[in-house]
């Protein structure tokens, strides 16, 4: 027992000497000086606009004899866009040079390029009809009515078969180079006589003029003796205003036929053969212009 008390008062020093301890312990600390007031937190730099808010400045403290030390790292800038090339303008067709006519060669031309081209010979006037110098006589026969004299077929066609005699007699040629017209006004006669090819129209009409009296007589008498003629004769018969003229007729193009198949086919082949000499020179002038065009 008496061991258990020694050993319960040395328990209970042990522990006052440590809660000693611990009290000088506490008054050691709170004598310890209070530290600086802390200072305000930096704030963010303002961004520019129009780029986007740079990163916040990162602050690092250092506590260096109760002072705090605040350094600011650079704010990183926002990156551009990358920028855009400028839109290119559709290209443009290159102008085609006009060609240029080939150019002409004369005896002294040494120049290769130099063409030759065949002139084309001028056209030709196509075939026409001979002129022929026509004398036309114009005449009245009065006494005879025209209307009953065109009534009747007959009579009519007696009439035309008396003036061509008359004239052919007077004019010496056959009675293919006489016409006769026939019109109203008492009976009115124009006759066209085509010369013989012994003569000429200027010599026929002189020869007519100078016979006039004599033609207009011998028709008359020959008029009267003319079957049936008296029934549509009304007064006197006689032959007025004679008037004689000149006029040149012919010059009309003769347009050729052919009238057998065979001569068709020669025409046919023969203008084939003619283009082939014309494409050939044709296609010479193209190449050189062409190959002036590429020099």
């Amino acid at each position: 027992m008496m061991v258990n008390r020694v050993l319960l008062v040395v328990a209970l020093q042990l522990a006052a000497i440590n809660a000693s301890n611990d009290t000088n312990n506490t008054t050691k600390k709170a004598v310890v000086a209070p530290t600086a007031a802390p200072t305000k937190a930096p704030t963010k730099a303002p961004t520019k606009a129009p780029t986007k808010a740079p990163t916040a400045a990162a602050t690092v403290a250092s506590s260096n004899n109760s002072t705090t030390v605040a350094a600011t790292v650079a704010a990183t800038v926002a990156p551009t866009k990358a920028p855009t090339k400028a839109p290119t303008k559709a290209p443009t067709v290159a102008p085609t040079v006009a060609p240029t006519a080939a150019p002409t060669c004369n005896s002294n031309d040494t120049n290769s390029s130099c063409v030759t081209v065949a002139a084309t010979p001028a056209p030709t006037a196509g075939p026409t009809t001979p002129l022929v110098t026509v004398v036309v006589f114009d005449l009245t026969i009065t006494g005879v009515n025209f209307t009953a004299l065109s009534a009747n077929a007959t009579l009519l066609a007696g009439f035309k078969s008396l003036m061509v005699t008359q004239f052919m007699a007077a004019a010496g040629v056959p009675a293919s180079s006489v016409k006769i017209t026939l019109s109203s006004g008492s009976v009115k006669v124009k006759a066209e006589i085509t010369p013989s090819v012994n003569t000429t129209g200027a010599a026929l009409l002189s020869k007519m003029k100078a016979n006039s009296v004599a033609i207009a007589t011998g028709m008359v008498t020959a008029l009267k003796a003319l079957p049936g003629l008296s029934a549509i004769t009304t007064g006197t018969m006689a032959v007025s205003s004679l008037h004689f003229t000149t006029v040149t007729t012919g010059g009309q193009p003769i347009n050729a036929t052919t009238t057998k198949a065979a001569d068709a086919d020669e025409k046919v082949a023969s203008g084939a053969a003619d283009v082939k000499p014309a494409m050939c020179a044709m296609a010479m002038v193209m190449a050189a212009l062409y190959v002036m065009h590429v020099v």
